[in-house]
C-alpha cells in the first residue's frame, strides 16, 4: 500500500536558496532544519520511482558487491575483509566502477613492494597523515586523495584502525554483513536523496543531521520491508538513473590483466 505522504521534490525548492559555492562545501543548519518534515517525503520518492529491475539491482546489490569483492581477494590472494577495507577507505566521491578500479590499482602497488609510509610516525604524532601521504608515488586516474591512498595502503598492512568515519565503516559493514547489517552508508548520495536533490553534490552535514538522515533510511525500509542496506541502495540507484549517471557506465576504467608473479 503506498503511504499518504507529501512528496516533496526540494531540489528546485531548497538548492535555490545557496549560492554556487555553497552545494558544494556545506548544508548549513537552518536548510537542514527545513528539509526535517520533507526528508523522508523525498526518500520515499525516489523509493517509489524505482522500476521492478531497479528494485531488484537494490535489493542485491550489497551482496553482488561481496561476491565481487572474494573474486578480487583471490586473485589477488588477500583476505576478503582487507579488500572491502580498502575498497571502503577509497570510496568517497568516487563512482563504483571507479571504487573498484582504484581498489586494484593500489593493491598492485602494495604487492609490488613500493613504498609504503610509516604508519608509526602517524601514530606517535610525528608526522601528519597530509605530509605522510605526499610521500606516495601511486597515480591514480580517478579523484582519490593522497590521505585515502595511505590509509588504505595501511589497511593492506593490517592496520584495520585505518578504516575510521561513520560512512567508510557503515560502507565495510553493509559489503561484509550484507545478510544482516542494521548500518546505513550515508554517503553524498544518500544525504542529497534525502534533501530531494538528483544532481550528484559533495556535502556534509553535521552529525546530528547525520543521524536524523540515518534514521530516515531505516523509516523507509520499515515502510517497504527492505532491509535499511536495500532500501538505500535502491535509493542510489534511482537516484544514479535521474542524474544520467548511468549513461557513463560503459566508461569504466579497466586494468591489464593481473599476472601473478607467484606462479
Amino acid at each position: 500500500m503506498t503511504p499518504n505522504v507529501n512528496f516533496h521534490l526540494a531540489e528546485m525548492v531548497l538548492f535555490s536558496t545557496l549560492p554556487e559555492g555553497a552545494k558544494k562545501k556545506h548544508y548549513s543548519l537552518p536548510l537542514a532544519e527545513a528539509n526535517l518534515d520533507h526528508g523522508l517525503a523525498n526518500l520515499i520518492y525516489f523509493f517509489l520511482s524505482a522500476t521492478e529491475a531497479e528494485r531488484q539491482e537494490g535489493i542485491k546489490w550489497y551482496a553482488s558487491t561481496f561476491f565481487e569483492t572474494v573474486e578480487l581477494a583471490k586473485l589477488y590472494h588477500l583476505p576478503v575483509d582487507q579488500v572491502i577495507d580498502v575498497i571502503a577507505a577509497l570510496s568517497p566521491q568516487l563512482r563504483w566502477s571507479e571504487n573498484i578500479y582504484s581498489a586494484e590499482v593500489v593493491i598492485r602497488y602494495f604487492l609490488a613492494g613500493s613504498f609504503v609510509p610509516s604508519y608509526t610516525e602517524y601514530l606517535s604524532g610525528a608526522k601528519k597523515l597530509l605530509e605522510l601521504s605526499q610521500g606516495i608515488n601511486l597515480p591514480i586516474d580517478a579523484n582519490v586523495t593522497g590521505i585515502n591512498k595511505l590509509k588504505a595502503l595501511w589497511l593492506l598492512q593490517g592496520q584495520k584502525w585505518a578504516l575510521h568515519g561513520p560512512k567508510v565503516e557503515a560502507f565495510a559493514d553493509n559489503i561484509h554483513r550484507f545478510e544482516d547489517s542494521n548500518r546505513v552508508t550515508v554517503d553524498s548520495h544518500a544525504i542529497s536523496a534525502w534533501f530531494g536533490c538528483v544532481v550528484p553534490q559533495s556535502v556534509t552535514v553535521t552529525p546530528s543531521f547525520m543521524a536524523i538522515i540515518e534514521a530516515d533510511y531505516r523509516k523507509l525500509a520499515a515502510l517497504f520491508g527492505v532491509s535499511p542496506l536495500e532500501g538505500q541502495a535502491i535509493v542510489w540507484i534511482v537516484k544514479r538513473r535521474m542524474s544520467g549517471a548511468d549513461i557513463r557506465k560503459g566508461q569504466d576504467k579497466k586494468l591489464d590483466p593481473w599476472i601473478d608473479p607467484a606462479r
